[in-house]
């Protein structure tokens, strides 16, 4: 659609896009792993779904915004990476260290 409403049907749809999800306001500690295990947690009991997806060649990674005191990501545990993965998704972890 653009700006007026109209559809436009002469272009192609989009090959690429982006959905995103926040858990802030949602998980009360400032841990990636708080995060991570709640969004799994919601994204399990879609698993049906998320495979529907995926066997239509959608495909989809986990991305982590993290800001913190050092220049070392946080760790994501192994458990946590293995029921992503279950589902077809990476964990990435966007690492910023505060300036000193």
């Amino acid at each position: 659609r653009v700006r007026s409403g109209a559809v436009r049907e002469a272009r192609a749809p989009y090959s690429n896009g982006m959905w995103s999800m926040s858990s802030c306001g949602i998980v009360r500690p400032p841990r990636v792993a708080a995060h991570v295990e709640w969004l799994l947690s919601e994204l399990e009991p879609k698993a049906g779904a998320i495979r529907s997806l995926r066997a239509r060649g959608v495909t989809g990674d986990l991305l982590c915004y993290s800001y913190g005191a050092t220049d070392r990501p946080p760790s994501v545990a192994n458990a946590l990476r293995r029921r992503a993965e279950a589902l077809g998704l990476r964990i990435e972890v966007d690492h910023h260290a505060a300036p000193p």
